[in-house]
């Protein structure tokens, strides 16, 4: 998500969740049938060997997310 992270989340007729970040990647986890699990990530996977990138004082890595609940009902 090269501008940014802009997922949603929709239980039809229940509830809507919007998840936002600077960020260009985000996880999900579904696995389990009662939980979802989503959330903004720093790194695209195995960004260590991919894409690494040199975290300092003068150049610090800050992240957040802004999660917007609606209800549908």
């Amino acid at each position: 998500m090269p501008d940014g992270v802009d997922v949603t989340l929709t239980w039809p007729g229940a509830l809507e969740l919007r998840v936002t970040s600077r960020t260009e990647w985000v996880t999900i986890d579904d696995e389990e049938a009662e939980t979802v699990a989503v959330g903004a990530q720093t790194g695209p996977p195995n960004g260590l060997s991919t894409l690494p990138r040199l975290v300092t004082p003068v150049d610090s890595l800050e992240v957040s997310t802004t999660w917007t609940w609606r209800s549908l009902s």
